[in-house]
């Protein structure tokens, strides 16, 4: 299958996040391998693992995040998704996510960190036997962003419960393996702000 060219632009960014995060290195090895190896990291019908990506919106204060109740997963979650074959990179698809999802409009976001990615995870997803899909994979790029203005969300009824702005450390205690990494990163941005 052929690359496409978020591919070189996803190597790039795992790669200047692994040097910002080297002690993640063997978490995150089989994205690694899939990365060096395998052009189809963006097809959602490969079942080894596929690339997705999330945006975690603050209000303008930086006090409350604007999360979704995902129907499948049941749970409070960023707004994310799979990478669509012609996003220009990770950040414009999971703003694209925020969008569908949420209501909130792309061009009223303003990305942090310079556009980086402030976690990496990979983490299992079951297999749902009505979509065709077995169990695989996610390889999900969490990035950092503000809403330009108070904004009231409105949840994409087919795949979301409800949208809500919840408390930052509401956010920071839900369970999770992903919480234990991504918990202490999100406190460093936030003191660093201060």
């Amino acid at each position: 299958m052929q690359q496409l060219p978020i591919h070189k632009t996803t190597r790039d960014a795992f790669a200047a996040y692994l040097a910002r995060h080297l002690q993640e290195a063997a978490r995150l090895h089989a994205l690694r391998d899939q990365l060096a190896h395998d052009a189809a990291v963006f097809d959602r019908s490969n079942m080894a693992g596929h690339i997705t990506s999330s945006v975690l919106v603050f209000d303008p204060p930086h006090r409350r995040v604007l999360l979704i109740h995902h129907k499948v997963y049941r749970m409070w979650m960023q707004p994310g998704g799979h990478v669509e074959r012609d996003a220009a990179n990770l950040l414009a698809s999971g703003l694209r996510e925020v969008e569908e999802e949420t209501g909130l409009p792309a061009t009223s976001v303003q990305p942090l960190l310079h556009g980086k990615a402030l976690d990496i995870d990979t983490h299992a997803i079951a297999a749902r036997p009505a979509k065709g899909e077995g169990p695989h994979w996610h390889h999900d790029f969490l990035f950092l962003a503000v809403a330009a203005q108070p904004f009231d969300p409105v949840p994409q009824v087919e795949e979301v419960n409800g949208v809500e702005w919840l408390p930052i450390d509401d956010f920071l205690g839900i369970p999770g393996a992903r919480m234990q990494h991504l918990a202490p990163k999100l406190r460093q941005f936030l003191a660093a702000r201060t």
